[in-house]
């Protein structure tokens, strides 16, 4: 019960740090009549009044741009009425403002606003943040209390106040210090001979302790003079053996498959294990310690490995993975120290941290220092809720602006960066597993100049409609390399009959007018020299965004008639707060079988448990009667049958 507990207050936490990016309440404004505009030393005579919310003046966003010179043309100014989204284009500034959001995309790089756009309920007019739109298109915006005036104008450059500093004397480095291994580390050998885990490992810069864990290669121990590579990896008690109680990623068997098929280089597998501060110490800002954390990898761990083993240094040959909270730490800290780590892993991070804090970070130094890194970037197509309906979770989509920062930046798909969405894949252990052997070709690969030698397409949603329910929809096409790689290529060519029909924005279809679309099935057929390959999207008039789902179960045999499957429906796009219940239906394979007929939102991802009564005293459990993760389930765009086993029950009514 108590854990059951923490889980929801840990749902509640999540839910109260994405509020504001989401819809919000309804807002609430004044009108002040009192107050004037100037805009070049002219008064902003529209016969619109400013309102004020959140001590911020808004104004209605179309007389507000043309007011400061942007031109009142269709590829300058842009309103979508379905998704409310307000589009700018002006000289060489791109903004996108969605009502109710206080999230912006300026130049594709999120920026936070004091408040957010609204729609006066008086005029029905979209009313923006004057300030935010103003500075964001540079220029000069004052106010006055006295005059109660809001004066714009344009700005002007201003002359480098030191033009010719004197050069810096140089510095010389720090003496090397001689490495000091620490004390009370103790070292355990597993059954196979080629794990060792190293309990105990002290941080000075964290101040506690943890499990080190190191898989070597199947020849390290026969070629005493070879030095190997080093692959390091969060949340350590999961990525090797059998894992932990969520599962394990089981790198060495990837590793030990390549390694056979002659694909990759030999490597030295390290786990760093987490602790109890895991979200902190993989975070940055806020109650995020991940500065310290890098610290403790570079000054404590890596020195350790390298002093205890043969490995070969340099950031060519040294990575960093992790995922989710651990996604978001090894981004960090491989951006942070570039200079040791030259390979990053990122799976399904959790980018939506203390206001997406770290991409933040990122997009604020990436346009200046391109930094000499490859990335391998993962996200599962199903990975939470997807809000919009367009097949994608919020996860994903996230995760999407992140590797278009670094596409937009100078990373080449393909050479610098891989880029992959999971098809049917959640949050968890085994999607991870499914997709680690891409960050071992592209790292450690044998051939340093793989060639692509096919395309897919994998599309999000098998329909968009004229009426607004599905408003955009993803199409990837994939390159598939000689060496197993595999990514996603924005750069590929979409066929003119589809360009006729949708705007492509780093893969995503919106219509260029949905007004004057017919119903049709449109053929998406990309090329990249000479491979191609293709899809086709159906557009429909109304879609029907439910689909029936069957739900089968099979749970130890016992008295229970009825199975409750329980989770937040209201968050699923269902309008109740209650269970599903699954009923008796006989025995199969010498287990109780339970059934029920549900009806769904398509393209959604429902998180939940079984239990074998009304109480959570009752909820599953694994084998061992450790608690048993989450379930989830994807609706897409079709019935689906989905079937599950609980190993045991904590207790029957």
């Amino acid at each position: 019960m108590k854990k059951c507990l923490i889980m929801l207050l840990l749902v509640g936490l999540f839910a109260c740090l994405i509020a504001p990016f989401n819809t919000l309440a309804k807002p609430t404004y004044t009108e002040r009549n009192d107050v004037s505009v100037l805009v070049n030393g002219k008064n902003m005579n529209t016969g619109d009044t400013p309102i004020m919310q959140n001590g911020t003046f808004l104004l209605p966003f179309r007389s507000l741009l043309t007011s400061i010179g942007v031109p009142n043309r269709p590829e300058h100014i842009a309103y979508n009425a379905n998704t409310k989204v307000i589009t700018v284009n002006h000289q060489n500034m791109s903004v996108q403002l969605t009502v109710g959001k206080r999230v912006a995309l300026v130049n594709r790089k999120f920026v936070t606003m004091d408040t957010t756009a609204l729609i006066n309920q008086r005029n029905q007019k979209v009313y923006v943040p004057v300030r935010f739109l103003a500075e964001t298109l540079n220029k000069t915006i004052t106010w006055s209390a006295s005059a109660k005036r809001i004066t714009i104008s344009d700005k002007k450059p201003q002359p480098d106040p030191n033009p010719n500093p004197d050069p810096k004397p140089p510095v010389d480095p720090p003496p090397v210090k001689p490495y000091v291994k620490p004390s009370g580390i103790v070292n355990e050998v597993s059954l196979d001979g080629r794990t060792i885990i190293h309990t105990q490992f002290p941080s000075t810069n964290l101040g506690n302790k943890r499990s080190i864990r190191v898989y070597l290669p199947a020849s390290y121990k026969t070629n005493s003079q070879s030095k190997y590579p080093v692959l390091y990896m969060n949340d350590g008690q999961n990525v090797i053996g059998a894992g932990g109680p969520f599962g394990s990623w089981k790198t060495d068997v990837a590793a030990n498959q390549l390694t056979q098929a002659n694909l990759i280089n030999e490597v030295i597998i390290v786990g760093i294990d987490n602790t109890p501060n895991r979200a902190n110490e993989y975070n940055y800002t806020g109650s995020g310690i991940v500065v310290d954390y890098g610290k403790f990898i570079v000054e404590e761990v890596v020195p350790f490995i390298n002093h205890e083993y043969r490995t070969l240094t340099g950031p060519k040959n040294t990575a960093i993975v992790g995922s989710s909270y651990g996604g978001n730490s090894a981004l960090y800290v491989g951006w942070r120290h570039s200079d040791m780590f030259g390979n990053i892993g990122v799976f399904s991070s959790t980018l939506v941290w203390n206001d997406f804090a770290l991409l933040k970070l990122i997009q604020n130094e990436i346009v200046s220092n391109k930094k000499n890194l490859k990335l391998c970037i993962y996200v599962g197509d199903s990975e939470k809720l997807d809000e919009d309906g367009n097949g994608l979770a919020n996860y994903a989509e996230w995760t999407i602006q992140l590797a278009k920062l670094f596409h937009d930046n100078g990373y080449v798909v393909g050479k610098d960066m891989l880029y992959m969405i999971g098809e049917k894949s959640a949050h968890n252990e085994a999607a991870w597993a499914a997709h680690i052997d891409q960050p071992l070709r592209f790292f450690f690969g044998k051939n340093a100049s793989p060639q692509p030698s096919s395309m897919d397409v994998k599309l999000t949603a098998g329909e968009i409609d004229l009426s607004g329910t599905v408003t955009n929809v993803w199409a990837f096409p994939y390159l598939i390399y000689s060496n197993g790689m595999r990514t996603i290529f924005p750069a590929a060519l979409l066929s003119n009959n589809a360009l006729q029909i949708f705007n492509r924005s780093f893969d995503q279809l919106t219509f260029k007018n949905r007004a004057s679309t017919t119903p049709q099935t449109v053929n998406l057929n990309y090329t990249f020299g000479s491979l191609s390959a293709q899809n086709s999207l159906r557009i429909v008039s109304n879609a029907q965004n439910k689909v029936k789902v069957k739900v089968e179960l099979l749970a130890p045999i016992s008295t229970v008639q009825k199975v409750y499957m329980t989770g937040d429906f209201s968050a699923w796009g269902q309008n109740i707060n209650s269970d599903y219940i699954l009923n008796r239906a006989g025995e199969r394979n010498g287990l109780a079988f339970y059934t029920a007929d549900i009806v769904l939102d398509k393209n959604k991802t429902l998180a939940f448990k079984f239990r074998a009564g009304p109480d959570w005293k009752f909820v599953e459990k694994r084998a061992n009667g450790a608690e048993s993760a989450n379930r989830e389930l994807r609706t897409f765009d079709r019935d689906v049958t989905a079937t599950y086993t609980v190993e045991r029950w904590s207790g029957t009514p």
